[in-house]
């Protein structure tokens, strides 16, 4: 059983006294001056290097910097993703600014971390991908949090519901987004100025909840704008194309468009195609060895090739065989595992321009990801605890042969597909785990409508009926509101929770 304590260290008062800001000053360096990588952290407690022309990426060795309380980097030349270390700066309180840069990639999910964080900048990059719900973490936010002008892509993440305190500047206009408006933003009462997220590709309705709002913004209220689809119907998120003669095909370019489902192995076909550009989907399963019978492919296009999906496991060796693409070979922010094939590693030398596979994957780690076992003894198992463990996959069937447990737990961890029906076998269930234990299955990535079965299977359930934070669609089953509503804690996308949800992880 694993379980978790986290430890709050209280801050030196007589560090803070004789906190030192670190300041840029360039002198005749002629504006190619980079971000130090050798500050002091036992003495460093502010960052300020604005608008003096730094240029190169931002250093892993922030990370070091846990002292830190406002990092200011903004309007220079950085280029380079927002490393991961950044969430080690937890500290960091009054500001996060990076906005005016050239910063690309994807934002990382150490990102939210920084939980003591009231308001930050990131607008006016080149970021991409879709932001990590992590985020929702960040409950501080109150003012002046700002992603605007970036390539993002995706919804904005439901967690950002839990910004609460924000007053003022919630500025996400023409950032990439799609999909519908998340209803959990209407949880935003206190804000009164600037809450822009026009010029994006919204569809369906302007939530109810979300509306309301605008009688209390005084300035600038931007929702619904000319390139907005507000009002139109938000399909099922699309599926890949597919060709009557693949071998007359020779491009395809459907860069961040909102495909999802699989590579379709057919793909293998297109053996005319020399730009082949599936990036900035969500895209899940695996790269099929066939792709690499596409061997006239010369480019991954802008923004190109499979980077930032939701594609895991290995890199196929076949890829090895596209000898003829001299740009664009990206394969990073995904889920990829286990070692670079020696076959693809060496097309590094053939492609000229565009070359990023580690970053945002799980390169060099052996891919093994754990799934649950299925095969638990049935007469002896009355608890089930695997929180914050790193499972995948499916939450098994068989579970539901587990007649005996008591209390479930699998908050936490990066489950997918639906909730099983068998579920509801578990007759005797009470409990998803201890008050406030992110339990049962929150904080997953499961789809789908909460099984109607559940409102009679689970009579005896009473407390922490936790589904809150994955991706369910559909209402809460009126079997269900009506067995557990003291007790359900839900988010899902048009379901309307009982009791508020519990607040993210720590």
């Amino acid at each position: 059983m694993a379980t978790h304590r986290h430890r709050h260290r209280r801050p030196d008062v007589a560090l803070l006294r004789t906190a030192l800001v670190i300041a840029a000053i360039l002198v005749g360096v002629d504006g190619a001056q980079q971000l130090p990588t050798d500050l002091d952290a036992s003495s460093t407690t502010s960052i300020a290097f604005n608008g003096l022309a730094y240029t190169g990426t931002i250093p892993t060795e922030f990370g070091l910097l846990t002292g830190v309380t406002s990092f200011e980097a903004q309007e220079n030349s950085i280029t380079g993703s927002i490393p991961s270390e950044i969430g080690l700066m937890a500290a960091v309180k009054a500001t996060f600014k990076v906005q005016k840069n050239s910063l690309s990639g994807t934002i990382p999910t150490e990102f939210g971390g920084m939980t003591e964080l009231v308001g930050g900048a990131l607008f006016t990059n080149f970021l991409t991908g879709h932001l990590p719900t992590e985020m929702g973490r960040m409950t501080e936010i109150k003012s002046w949090f700002q992603g605007f002008s970036n390539l993002f892509s995706g919804p904005i993440p439901t967690e950002m519901g839990e910004y609460t305190k924000m007053v003022n500047g919630f500025k996400w206009q023409d950032a990439g987004f799609s999909k519908a408006i998340p209803t959990e933003l209407g949880r935003f009462t206190k804000i009164t100025k600037n809450f822009m997220i026009g010029s994006n590709k919204w569809c369906g309705d302007v939530p109810t909840e979300v509306q309301a709002l605008s009688d209390g913004v005084t300035a600038n209220w931007q929702v619904t704008t000319s390139s907005n689809s507000i009002g139109t119907t938000c399909s099922d998120w699309p599926l890949l194309p597919t060709y009557d003669n693949y071998s007359t095909v020779k491009s395809i370019s459907v860069n961040q468009l909102d495909h999802t489902g699989t590579i379709p192995t057919e793909y293998g076909l297109l053996t005319e195609c020399t730009e082949f550009n599936l990036g900035r989907n969500s895209l899940t399963g695996t790269i099929p060895s066939q792709l690499g019978l596409m061997t006239k492919v010369t480019t991954g296009g802008d923004w190109g090739l499979l980077q930032d999906n939701s594609l895991s496991s290995t890199v196929p060796t076949e890829l090895g065989q596209l000898t003829n693409i001299v740009a664009s070979f990206y394969l990073y922010a995904n889920n990829l595992c286990d070692e670079i094939p020696t076959e693809v590693e060496a097309l590094s030398e053939v492609v000229q321009y565009g070359w990023e596979i580690t970053t945002g994957n799980y390169l060099g780690t052996v891919c093994s990801w754990p799934k649950l076992p299925t095969s638990l003894p049935a007469a002896y198992t009355t608890a089930v605890y695997h929180n914050d463990e790193d499972f995948t996959g499916s939450i098994p069937t068989e579970f539901g042969l587990l007649t005996e447990v008591t209390d479930l737990n699998l908050g936490r961890n990066s489950f997918t597909s639906t909730i099983p029906t068998e579920l509801a076998n578990m007759v005797k269930l009470q409990s998803g785990g201890e008050a406030g234990a992110y339990g049962l299955v929150m904080w997953n990535s499961l789809t789908g409508n909460i099984p109607t079965e559940l409102g009679a299977g689970w009579s005896n359930f009473t407390s922490e009926f936790d589904l809150n934070s994955n991706k369910l669609t559909g209402p809460i089953p009126t079997e269900v509101r009506e067995s557990y509503v003291a007790t359900i804690h839900t988010a899902t996308a048009t379901a309307t929770a009982t009791s508020p949800p519990h607040p993210p992880p720590p």
